[in-house]
């Protein structure tokens, strides 16, 4: 019987069953999934896996019973390269999204990074990379995505969004995501949005200048204008920051 952190993690993985690669001992496919999960300081290989679980033995079997005891690194890794991927991967997204708990009035970024290291010349192999829905609250990602180039990230947001529940969250994107599309797709999420405006968007860019002009000749003070100031004390020095905002 899974309790706690570990029901949570079967009720979603249920449906993601186990492949016919034992070798000796049986483990359970659904505790082998939760040991990897809680591995979450960033293991470089299974063998990690295997010595964080066996280090915290007492914690996690507070929530699981591991009749079998530590699955080893060679097991962890024969299981999982024959789990059905779609299955997982849809299990991940529920998992993920309780975890993250609801986004309304919570900040999402999306954000587009080369793999370091992932570049390999001599097979011609071109560097990963991805782009992320980061979730700022809970710091939590809650989708990623791998592209060919930067290049192809601006088309492959849309889907990254639409792979999400936005209502009532506020989406923040760098300047290469000023776009309709990308726009449009979190306006029907019913969510908002904080794009940075830059030159490759140029007319939009020129608006965006001149009204900048026009609101400093009247030092902010023009109709329609709405204006925030905060006060803190930061790195011992006080701190006042002062928004505007136009519609």
């Amino acid at each position: 019987m899974h309790t706690g952190p570990a029901g949570i993690v079967y009720k979603h993985f249920e449906k993601v069953t186990a492949p016919r690669v034992y070798r000796g001992p049986t483990h359970d496919l659904h505790e082998m999934i939760f040991m990897a999960l809680t591995t979450t300081w960033g293991p470089n290989g299974w063998a990690d896996v295997e010595r964080f679980v066996d280090a915290r033995y007492d914690w996690f079997e507070k929530y699981i019973p591991m009749e079998n005891g530590i699955p080893s690194h060679d097991t962890f890794g024969r299981v999982f390269a024959k789990l059905d991927t779609g299955k997982f991967l849809s299990a991940m997204h529920g998992w993920t999204d309780e975890f993250a708990g609801s986004l309304r009035n919570k900040g999402v970024a999306i954000d587009g990074k080369t793999l370091r290291g992932s570049f390999d010349k001599a097979s011609g192999k071109s560097a990963v990379h991805t782009i992320t829905a980061f979730a700022v609250g809970t710091r939590t990602v809650l989708r990623q995505m791998s592209v060919d180039a930067t290049s192809n990230e601006i088309p492959a947001v849309p889907v990254l969004l639409k792979l999400l529940d936005l209502a009532g969250a506020i989406v923040t994107l760098d300047a290469i995501h000023c776009q309709t599309e990308t726009a449009q797709t979190i306006i029907d999420a019913e969510a908002d949005f904080i794009l940075s405006v830059k030159a490759n968007q140029r007319n939009l860019y020129k608006y965006l200048l001149d009204k900048f002009v026009e609101f400093a000749e009247t030092d902010f003070n023009a109709e329609g204008l709405r204006r925030l100031i905060t006060c803190e004390k930061s790195h011992g020095r006080l701190e006042r920051r002062t928004y505007s905002t136009s519609r």
